[in-house]
């Protein structure tokens, strides 16, 4: 499966599309005198106003970080990330994370940041065949500037052992952009003990899909906007998911960052 050429692809036919829909409202780079719709000459400091005009009509930028690029953290889960998390019977064994800067490809201006968190749980109890049961908590947030919106937001994982299935994953269906509070949760009960991991979110603009025709040790979801950069101008974004698979091995953090593929996503676009 090649993300990073299926991303390329969206984002050549993006810049295409992107340049179509804004041409009439975009003043980036001066060449018609008006604002980006939604955004307001008065709320913008003179940084954005200088960068805005440097920025061509419906530029892209995004990050998927290296393996090198993310780090396990040990001691400390964000609360930024799990701050609505709920879990039962799990033992926390590690976070994955990363973080940075988004730049436009063409001109290398700052659109905005993006954060991603994988946090790794391990069942109290076994299955009925002795296999252990593993949790995923997934959180994503793209924080743009006033100048940009947040256009993708994903994330996959791949589990390097074709052996550990993912049973249960949540979204497993589209969430609209009612603003109606979702609860995505995962679990199951064995000798009495049940274990599950539960978050909510609301999404107001775009959707929430998981992907589809992926195998049984590869998942991934995506939150999507219908327009370009219509996630509004200067709007946080973000996306959450759950997910468990059953080994037949004791797990640790070591295993987090080898033996299991993350890959996050968050893309932007200018205003």
């Amino acid at each position: 499966m090649d993300r990073k050429t299926r991303r390329s692809i969206l984002k050549t036919s993006g810049i295409a599309l992107a340049g179509t829909a804004l041409t009439t409202s975009v003043s980036a780079n001066g060449q018609n005198g008006e604002f980006p719709d939604e955004l307001d000459e008065d709320d913008l400091d003179d940084e954005d106003l200088e960068d805005l005009r440097k920025l061509e009509d419906g530029e892209l930028g995004s990050r998927s970080p290296d393996d090198d690029e993310i780090s396990l953290s040990s001691e400390t889960i964000s609360p930024l990330s799990t701050s609505d998390v709920n879990t039962e019977n799990l033992t926390y064994i590690d976070s994955l994370e990363d973080g940075g800067e988004i730049e436009s490809d063409q001109t290398g201006i700052t659109l905005g940041y993006s954060d991603h968190f994988l946090h790794f749980y391990r069942g109290d109890e076994t299955d009925d065949n002795g296999n252990y049961l593993y949790y995923f908590v997934f959180y994503t947030q793209g924080d743009p500037r006033t100048i940009a919106g947040v256009n993708h937001l994903e994330h996959e994982i791949e589990l390097d052992d074709s052996d550990w299935n993912i049973t249960e994953f949540a979204p497993d269906s589209t969430v609209g952009d009612d603003c109606q509070t979702t609860t995505l949760e995962v679990g199951l009960e064995y000798e009495g003990v049940g274990m599950s991991a539960a978050t909510d979110i609301e999404v107001c603009t775009g959707e929430l899909s998981p992907h589809s025709g992926i195998s049984l040790n590869e998942w991934g979801f995506e939150w999507t906007t219908p327009t370009w950069g219509h996630g509004g101008w200067g709007t946080n974004q973000y996306a959450k998911g759950v997910a468990h698979f059953r080994a037949d091995e004791l797990l640790g953090e070591f295993d987090l960052q080898t033996s299991i593929d993350w890959d996050p996503y968050a893309e932007m676009i200018s205003a």
